[in-house]
Parts: structure tokens; C-alpha cells; sequence
């Protein structure tokens, strides 16, 4: 699957005939990364981050992009790591 089609796929692009361009998502996403990059830092080595180096990326207003989070680990192990997960927090 190519990468225009993972973004049409969560519907940040829109392509035509004409071209490609961003969504209203696409330009809310990208426009204002900061709304949805809250928090990043290195974790230390405990039970759930088996890694030798481990590293956390808390994210908001993106459970439509990412589904059960296989596609990120995959991308992942690609590029050299050892896997990731997705931790989702269910509002009660």
C-alpha cells in the first residue's frame, strides 16, 4: 500500500483528476501538530517497555489513524526497533 493511499485511507487527503490535497482533517492535523503531540520522552526499562532503549509518544485526537497500532509497529521494527505497542485510555 503506497502512502497516498493510507492517507486517503484515513481520510487526511483528498485526490482527484486535478491532484492531491489536504483534508479539513489533514489541515487540522497538520496545521496544529502541537494539539496532537502531547507528550514525548524517553521511559525507563520496566515489565510493559522490553526494549534496550525505550521511548514513549502520548498522542490525542488520533484514535481514527491509528487502528489496533500493527501497522506503527511494523513501520517500526523496519527501521531497527524491537517492536511497539499502542496503549489506548478509555474515558470511563
Amino acid at each position: 500500500m503506497t502512502i497516498i493511499e493510507h492517507v486517503t485511507m484515513q481520510e487526511l487527503i483528498d485526490t482527484n483528476n486535478i491532484g492531491t490535497k489536504l483534508s479539513a482533517m489533514g489541515v487540522a492535523l497538520f496545521a496544529h501538530p502541537h494539539l496532537s503531540l502531547l507528550d514525548e520522552r524517553i521511559i525507563p526499562k520496566c515489565p510493559v517497555a522490553l526494549g534496550k532503549f525505550d521511548y514513549a509518544v502520548l498522542l490525542k485526537y488520533l484514535t481514527r489513524t491509528i487502528d489496533s497500532g500493527i501497522e506503527q509497529r511494523d513501520a517500526a521494527v523496519k527501521i531497527g526497533a524491537s517492536g511497539a505497542m499502542k496503549i489506548q485510555h478509555i474515558p470511563r
